[in-house]
């Protein structure tokens, strides 16, 4: 890494599997716990203006920061990315493109097989 949304996405496709979604705050604070608190990229994606996750289903759980997601700064800012900067593990909108953060985790899930 580091690694921006579209690299996290090849490496989770190459493994079998899809960058992760986040079902729960449990779920939530499960991974938070397993990257030791640096950023990581989510497979939440807007779409239109509906955020969805990567197999398609609309988020029924979400953990946005305050004030987020808030569409700054550019045209691709619709993946979401894990924030440990300043928001404890709370999530915030980014450019699908960007290093923002510096997430050098990539966090994925497969079908148990």
């Amino acid at each position: 890494g580091p690694y921006n949304y579209l690299g996290a996405f090849t490496e989770c496709t190459a493994r079998g599997g899809f960058v992760t979604s986040v079902l729960s705050f449990n779920e939530n604070s499960f991974i938070n716990g397993l990257v030791g608190g640096s950023a990581y990229w989510i497979g939440l994606r807007k779409v239109g203006r509906t955020w969805m996750w990567q197999d398609g289903t609309a988020a029924s759980f979400t953990n946005w920061r305050p004030s987020q997601p808030d569409g700054c700064c550019g045209p691709d800012v619709t993946c979401t990315i894990v924030n440990y900067a300043n928001a404890g593990g709370q999530w915030d909108d980014a450019g699908c493109t960007t290093l923002w953060r510096n997430p050098t985790n990539i966090v994925c899930k497969r079908a148990v097989q």
